[in-house]
């Protein structure tokens, strides 16, 4: 699979509800990259895990669908079922983790950021085998996760959320993504 930019893929007014409520969100943990030492975590919102909706915050998981519905309307991305969903938070203490996703099936990855204004200069891009990817608001990188990547230097005091799906490709598709 090739990684590809997804452009415009979000209302901005949904990035901003949905960034405002992960703010708001007692749902934050430190427990991933899991088996890390602590200084190398990072906090994260789990909200779903193995198909199975682990959040408890209805509204904060409406928003997620709702960016989810909006990025397979707008790029014809067909349907599927949300396999894995959280958001991250990362700053500038962050410390890169270079990393490959377990993922049980033929699966892609959707990343994309929740803050309604993220400038360039700021850095926090996306690396993906070895290329980095400039992460803007309303924008979605679909990616093989079995494949080397991490969030890049975040040059700024700004924090950067973050918001990615897991989904398991179906037979018909497989050919879309190479």
């Amino acid at each position: 699979m090739n990684t590809r930019v997804l452009e415009n893929c979000v209302d901005p007014e949904v990035l901003q509800k949905t960034y405002e409520t992960a703010w708001e969100s007692t749902e934050w943990s430190f427990k991933y990259p899991k088996n890390s030492p602590y200084e190398k975590r990072h906090a994260k919102i789990n909200l779903i895990q193995s198909g199975k909706e682990i959040s408890q915050d209805s509204y904060l998981l409406s928003l997620v669908r709702e960016i989810h519905n909006q990025i397979h309307a707008r790029h014809l991305l067909g349907e599927t079922e949300i396999k894995g969903a959280g958001i991250s938070l990362k700053d500038s203490a962050f410390l890169e983790n270079i990393h490959k996703d377990p993922a049980p099936g033929h699966g892609f990855k959707l990343l994309g950021l929740l803050n309604p204004i993220w400038k360039e200069e700021w850095g926090g891009g996306f690396k993906h085998n070895d290329t980095v990817y400039e992460m803007k608001p309303g924008n979605f990188v679909l990616f093989d996760p079995l494949v080397s990547h991490a969030a890049d230097k975040i040059l700024c005091d700004e924090k950067r959320i973050a918001i990615d799906y897991y989904e398991e490709e179906r037979e018909a598709r497989l050919d879309f993504y190479k």
